[in-house]
């Protein structure tokens, strides 16, 4: 039936819907893209505590049990919350600022931000 009813079409008006049928498809993956990379952000949290070159770095506690150094648990649940509250302050400034100055100003923003966050101590 799709195909009946594309023949019976003018070739203009194929060829809109294939571009169309085609942007489509290129705009899902990479939606799916970055929902991947979205996923990888949220998930390094968590798992980079188990490195055990982090843990050498940033480990102020000795485990009671097996006398190795360990990450303080405060330290842990205050890092992720500060990631989302982050995530939240970020995403109540950066409309208005592209608004006003655009999506280069916010993307310069976030890099800047990023790069003196992440020093190292």
């Amino acid at each position: 039936m799709c195909q009946e009813v594309l023949a019976s079409l003018s070739w203009w008006t194929r060829r809109v819907y294939c571009r169309t049928v085609s942007y489509s498809h290129s705009s899902n993956r990479a939606h799916t893209y970055l929902s991947s990379y979205a996923g990888y952000a949220n998930s390094v949290i968590g798992s980079i505590v188990a490195n055990q070159g982090f843990i050498n770095q940033y480990g102020t506690v000795k485990d009671p049990a097996t006398g190795k150094l360990a990450l303080n648990a405060t330290h842990i649940a205050l890092w992720g919350a500060l990631y989302f509250v982050t995530c939240i302050a970020i995403q109540l400034v950066a409309p208005t600022t592209a608004d006003r100055y655009g999506r280069k100003f916010n993307m310069w923003g976030i890099t800047v931000f990023i790069g003196i966050v992440s020093r190292p101590l």
